[in-house]
């Protein structure tokens, strides 16, 4: 079995994102491909995409034969199948026309599917013609060898030559190219596709619901490669929309939405495998980056629980199974000593991120492990999710002097209005009833976790937020604002 990845990064760069130096708008109409990274970080704006999803997939054990639109059609290799396309025109046109008429608006569900469908291809062969007269709905469309744009239109075509000529409306350049012998171009998108299922014998693709609809790509290309390819459309499945939530404003480098790598950063690899497969693929859904990142973790421990169980073996475990290793990468990587999300977060929260510190930390309230590693890959993700994911005005602000005498103090003890919290165990005064609920020594320079509030003279004037399981406290030098 071959799973085939195809980018499509001939198609042309449409409009300039959020955030983007507007002048980018000098490369509209360009090849993917050719239009330069503005973030100086890879040779096109089609790799700097590429790169981190290539990098999430093979993270989550995907392996995949990729390929460039942009390599198959300068290589040529699919000119027999444009040539042919071409010849068909005729009948191209007529199934076309037959499902324009057949074109049905996606109902969409909320304001981020709607900027998706926005942005989406299927339908993009119905915004402009490629000539005029016999030649407006060409088949086949090349990119001006002036200005190297798609603005152009079809004055001429010879069959026998296979010469096209062309004007291009952005730079006035008047040219001819050999279909047959200079791969300036490639075929409009609802032909595009089903050759491409012919080429490569695809037996199963899915694609979004925008694709899905009467009049849209699938169902005009399913028309198309038995009439003009001779092949049948291969196996067909529309998946739902993907949203997010509980993410603050993206960086236009990754487009301006949460990406695979984004999800990454706070999910283990099976995590976000089994938001999928624990689903119908017709089934929306969002990524939720916010506080739901806690409950979810909960959720997949306790299902790893009940997988662990041979007796208890269902669905819900199937999918965890499945989530959690593929046949050509394994077992995918996952914390040899499992702690629990929220323990990890929260302690990163009061520890100012510190990997050691916080390994030392949940070592003493009961999950002993040999080092660091076997905290990974889930430390750093709750330690990112902390950092980047969390709203600043819900994290505790760590601060290494004190604050200057006569400061006022908001309510939670701090000047600041962040959560205060000790670096180290509190005095040797502290009341039975509020022991450290580890076995570490008061005289420990690393922190404690308690399981009670302490005695008055230590205690901070604010309770413990509910994302977090414990409290920390340590020796009262290392934070302003606390009582002393």
């Amino acid at each position: 079995m071959r799973h085939l990845h195809s980018w499509d990064d001939f198609d042309r760069f449409r409009k300039v994102p959020a955030g983007v130096d507007p002048a980018w708008a000098e490369h509209i109409g360009r090849p993917l491909s050719a239009v330069p990274d503005p973030w100086e970080c890879h040779d096109s704006w089609a790799e700097h995409f590429k790169a981190p999803l290539r990098a999430a997939l093979a993270e989550m054990g995907i392996e995949m034969e990729e390929v460039s639109q942009t390599e198959q059609y300068r290589a040529g290799a699919y000119t027999e199948q444009v040539l042919h396309a071409i010849r068909h025109r005729d009948v191209i046109e007529e199934v076309l026309a037959k499902h324009r008429t057949k074109k049905a608006d996606t109902v969409v569900e909320n304001e981020q599917e709607a900027a998706a469908l926005a942005d989406s291809v299927a339908d993009e062969d119905e915004e402009a013609q490629t000539g005029t007269g016999s030649l407006a709905r060409f088949p086949y469309k090349p990119y001006c060898r002036q200005c190297g744009r798609d603005t152009v239109e079809v004055t001429a075509y010879d069959d026998d030559s296979t010469d096209l000529s062309y004007t291009c409306a952005s730079c006035d350049f008047t040219g001819v190219t050999n279909v047959a012998t200079q791969h300036e171009g490639k075929l409009v998108w609802k032909v595009d596709w089903p050759m491409r299922w012919s080429f490569e014998g695809v037996d199963f693709e899915p694609g979004g619901l925008d694709h899905s609809t009467p009049g849209s790509s699938y169902t005009v290309g399913k028309e198309l490669v038995k009439r003009v390819f001779d092949f049948r459309a291969p196996s067909y499945v529309a998946y739902a929309f993907v949203g997010f939530a509980g993410v603050q404003k993206m960086s236009s480098s990754a487009g301006g939405v949460p990406t695979a790598a984004d999800a990454l950063k706070i999910l283990e690899a099976p995590i976000l495998r089994w938001l999928y497969a624990r689903r119908q693929p017709k089934q929306a859904f969002n990524i939720d980056f916010g506080v739901e990142v806690v409950r979810l973790y909960d959720e997949w421990d306790a299902l790893g629980r009940k997988a662990a169980d041979p007796d208890r073996h269902d669905a819900q475990t199937l999918a965890f199974e499945r989530a959690s290793a593929t046949a050509t990468a394994g077992t995918l990587p996952t914390p040899a000593v499992v702690v629990p999300f929220r323990v990890l977060s929260s302690v990163a929260d009061v520890t100012a991120g510190s990997a050691e510190l916080i390994s030392r930390t949940v070592g003493h309230v009961g999950y002993e492990h040999a080092s660091v590693d076997d905290l990974e890959p889930r430390l750093t993700r709750a330690m990112s999710w902390m950092a980047d994911f969390v709203p600043a005005e819900d994290r505790t602000t760590v601060r290494t002097a004190p604050t200057p005498s006569g400061s006022r103090r908001s309510r939670n003890g701090s000047g600041s209005g962040s959560a205060c919290c000790w670096t180290a165990c509190p005095p040797s005064s502290t009341s039975s009833r509020s022991r450290p609920s580890s076995t570490a020594s008061r005289s420990s320079p690393t922190a404690c976790l308690w399981t009670q509030t302490p005695p008055t003279r230590s205690r901070p004037t604010r309770r413990p937020s509910s994302r977090c399981s414990t409290t920390c406290w340590s020796t009262p030098t290392a934070v302003p604002g606390c009582p002393r």
